[in-house]
């Protein structure tokens, strides 16, 4: 599936923040992880809400892992979704 518009600016502002944070290890790649930031999950369920018609303001992301408990979002997603992310876990 292709990325939705929406998306791709929000991906490209966290690229920007990466390649500009003299602190980032993987600036260079512009990330802020050893992959890409197009590629979490996070990203792909995103993409798909957006696709169905989700707006970007209505949409709320918590990270699970395989046992569905709560695990703390990479530190791509943390910038990307920054006013998304709903980080209540027990």
């Amino acid at each position: 599936m292709e990325p939705h518009p929406d998306l791709i600016k929000i991906a490209q502002e966290t690229r920007k923040k990466a390649k500009n944070d003299p602190n980032n290890l993987y600036k260079d790649d512009e990330s802020f992880e050893l992959w890409h930031v197009e590629n979490c999950a996070e990203i792909q369920a995103v993409n798909q809400l957006l696709w169905s018609g989700s707006k970007i303001e209505d949409i709320l992301i918590s990270t699970v892992n395989g046992n569905g408990k709560y695990k703390v979002s990479c530190r791509n997603c943390q910038k990307t979704f920054l006013d998304f992310i709903n980080d209540f876990h027990e």
